[in-house]
């Protein structure tokens, strides 16, 4: 609205001012100016891009693939032994399956800076005793207390009675050190945020581009219309071409043209910039 705003008021200025005179449309004075900007959106695109890249495909991947595997690798222990009845190898399959869930559920809770853990309560995958536990820690670290469950709950398998081979302990850890690095490095990936100062350069150089361009508008749509109510019935267009005669349909297309390619143009860049700031958490509820 504001850019329309200006457009109108740099229009009544020029036109009244007479200043539509001594002014030429084919200045475009953002030509020089609007490659640099784009180069700076387009970098900024990228850094943001990259970013939720490696979160969502390396760390957060690494971390998830690490809990699959200690999940199969519990059942593959646990299930097929005759120690125990069936249902307490069920109940320790699903323990071991609903620490992997909560990990991840208070990970995705620590990068969107919540501590509520009213939810995971209520959907079983946290006992009351592990909550008080987990509420005297930051959310940061509740994640990795997960983590060193699992390995609690794996050393007191061979206790009970189940059959741990060297392998499978050295894989079992190999996965919890795997997801205690993923947590970690996660983490520090979405509280280590991009400079405040960049972000609001890249911002305040969009909106300066986008108000000259605005200004741009109404400067050449007050020089076209004066041009085409100079010509006269002879009007020839400023470019030389016989066609359009008419004036009127000239200054439409010239200000229709000019119109719909500067909205699209600030369209496009409001829109990544709302995209971009969105993205800037990859864990985040609106990503």
């Amino acid at each position: 609205a504001y850019l329309t705003t200006l457009c109108v008021i740099t229009f009544i200025i020029v036109w009244f001012s007479d200043s539509y005179k001594s002014l030429s449309n084919t200045i475009d004075v953002t030509s020089r100016a609007q490659l640099l900007i784009e180069l700076v959106l387009v970098a900024y695109i990228t850094i943001v891009i990259n970013r939720w890249d490696r979160v969502r495909n390396h760390t957060l991947h690494q971390m998830w693939a690490a809990l699959e595997e200690l999940s199969q690798l519990t059942c593959s222990i646990v299930l097929p032994t005759e120690t125990g009845s069936i249902e307490e190898r069920l109940q320790l399959t699903d323990k071991m399956i609903r620490y992997c869930r909560l990990c991840i559920q208070l990970t995705f809770l620590a990068a969107q800076g919540e501590c509520d853990m009213s939810d995971l309560v209520t959907k079983q995958l946290l006992t009351d005793s592990e909550q008080q536990w987990l509420v005297a820690s930051s959310a940061e670290t509740r994640p990795l207390i997960v983590a060193a469950w699992m390995q609690e709950f794996v050393e007191s398998l061979r206790v009970k009675g189940f059959t741990i081979t060297p392998a499978n302990t050295a894989s079992a850890f190999t996965y919890i050190a795997a997801v205690r690095s993923g947590v970690g490095t996660t983490l520090s990936i979405i509280h280590s945020q991009l400079p405040i100062e960049y972000v609001q350069v890249v911002h305040w150089i969009i909106q300066v581009m986008l108000a000259a361009i605005a200004i741009q508008t109404g400067v050449i749509i007050a020089v076209d219309y004066y041009v085409k109510n100079n010509g006269g019935n002879g009007y020839v267009a400023p470019n030389g071409e016989a066609w359009p005669q008419n004036a009127n349909i000239w200054f439409a297309n010239s200000m229709l043209t000019l119109i719909a390619g500067n909205v699209l143009f600030a369209l496009f860049a409001q829109g990544l910039l709302r995209v971009t700031s969105k993205l800037q958490n990859p864990m985040s509820k609106d990503s």
